[in-house]
């Protein structure tokens, strides 16, 4: 999550660890837009600096960054230093790298999250003071994927009330700032829902608009990822309550150290059962923001008839996680030309390819796979089956007869198609949430190519799904139900 390096909480911590490391060796890590913030604003000049590591670095083809030398990561455990300051913005992606590679003491230029905890519990108060005196409430949701779009029955519900004004405001990743065709996408998504989305980004400037501008009174978050500082929870506290259901439903400690800041600081985090709330806890026992209430996507799909087909249809659903450093869930190098040959084989049923939205990009970036090789892969799945990248899946789902996936999300919610589906899996289950593992041994799961073809033709060819019993018996012991109502009365009790 990005923060405002000119908030008077970051000045007063830089001011003190320059005062504490003054006569310290000191090592910068980070080299990114972050650092270039913070010295556009302040100043390292009085801290015996030996020079600044990143990764960027390690190819050896810089000297000197912003006129401090340059040392690779690799070399860091040879240095001697007092103490490194890192300058990143996702502290957590490196923190155990340094632990591992230095005895030096480590510490973040951001403010201590205690500290930003009392900031913004503060101005909540402030916050539910102003709402109590407003007639009608302005509900803002921050979008910026279509495809990851999970609050459509809580839209709808909030319209249908006199007492909210429900919003879409469309923004950027800050990775994919520079994307004009994903933005347009994510403009139409919400028009052909008939919303007219409110742009949060300026496109002619290429800059985000401060969120504080719409004056939302209850903001709801799509993901904790790649937030510009103007629309990061520390600065919108100060005008709404924010909110937060998982897009992916139930998520895993990875997500969680990876953007612990998010999730500390929200007013209020929705998740789908007691699980999911008991294993939050077990990340951090300090979280008093964790209420159940099922979730707004399961609203989409619980209890909905499914929709008949001619043909039996699969969906192929691969994930994105092809490095270590990630979940490291997805498949695909093995089980996409699987999925394939089965359809080629079986050209009677009808074939979906249903990726995640960062699929191919990170199969690209993070495996020797090349363009080249997706392109003829792609050209060779067209040929046989149609390809499903609409934000919205629940009628997919519901007119499907087998899903064939190693996406998180979509364990959960395949589940009340009461359909059977084949998880992929790459390791253990370890990343996967509680309510994910459970759910798993409903499923049917494959870690090559000889058992997704052997349970593919239990299920499809010969009929046989042993685990459905098993799948109905655990819906009913889930008794997870519709959340639009459960979050629309928690709101109306707490303001």
């Amino acid at each position: 999550m990005d923060f405002d390096i000119k908030e008077e909480i970051f000045k007063t911590n830089f001011e003190k660890l320059i005062k504490k490391y003054k006569n310290k060796r000191v090592l910068l890590y980070g080299a990114g837009q972050y650092f270039d913030k913070i010295l556009e604003n302040h100043s390292f000049k009085e801290l015996n600096i030996i020079g600044i590591s990143d990764l960027r670095f390690e190819q050896g083809n810089e000297d000197y960054y912003k006129n401090y030398k340059t040392i690779k990561p690799s070399n860091i455990k040879n240095l001697d230093v007092d103490v490194i300051i890192v300058t990143l913005v996702n502290y957590p992606s490196v923190k155990q790298f340094l632990i591992n590679n230095t005895k030096a003491l480590i510490e973040w230029v951001s403010p201590s999250l205690e500290d930003k905890k009392r900031v913004v519990n503060k101005n909540y108060s402030s916050v539910i003071e102003k709402i109590k005196t407003k007639k009608k409430l302005r509900i803002g949701f921050l979008v910026n994927e279509a495809e990851k779009w999970q609050y459509g029955a809580l839209y709808e519900k909030f319209s249908n009330n006199r007492s909210f004004e429900p919003l879409v405001l469309i923004t950027k990743r800050t990775t994919k700032r520079n994307d004009k065709e994903c933005f347009i996408k994510l403009y139409n998504f919400f028009k052909n829902q008939n919303i007219e989305p409110i742009k949060a980004f300026d496109e002619k400037t290429n800059t985000y608009i401060d969120i504080n501008k719409f004056n939302i009174d209850l903001l709801f978050y799509q993901q904790p990822w790649e937030l510009d500082y103007c629309q990061n929870i520390f600065h919108t506290s100060r005008q709404a309550l924010t909110f937060y259901c998982p897009y992916a439903i139930s998520e895993s400690s990875f997500v969680f150290n990876q953007t612990k800041d998010f999730f500390s600081l929200l007013y209020c985090h929705f998740l789908v059962d007691k699980s999911a709330k008991k294993q939050y806890l077990d990340f951090d026992k300090t979280l008093k923001n964790l209420v159940v209430v099922s979730h707004p996507k399961l609203d989409n799909i619980i209890n909905k008839k499914t929709i008949q087909k001619d043909k039996k249809t699969i969906i192929y659903a691969p994930h994105h996680s092809f490095s270590e450093k990630s979940l490291n869930w997805a498949t695909f190098l093995w089980s996409a030309d699987t999925v394939l040959n089965l359809a080629k084989k079986y050209p009677c049923f009808s074939w979906i390819l249903k990726p995640h939205p960062g699929c191919f990009e990170k199969l690209i970036k993070d495996t020797a796979y090349t363009k080249k090789d997706l392109d003829n892969f792609l050209l060779r799945w067209q040929k046989i089956g149609s390809i499903e990248t609409k934000g919205s899946y629940f009628d997919l789902f519901l007119s499907s007869n087998l899903l064939i996936t190693d996406c998180g999300s979509f364990i959960v919610e395949y589940l009340f198609t009461k359909n059977p589906c084949i998880h992929l899996l790459k390791n253990d289950l370890n990343n996967h949430s509680l309510l994910n593992q459970k759910i798993i041994k409903t499923y049917y799961s494959a870690k090559n190519e000889q058992e997704l073809e052997y349970w593919f033709d239990e299920i499809l060819v010969k009929n046989n799904d042993s685990l459905k019993t098993k799948r109905l018996n655990l819906i009913k012991e889930l008794d997870i139900g519709l959340s639009s109502d459960n979050i629309l009365n928690f709101i109306k009790k707490q303001l």
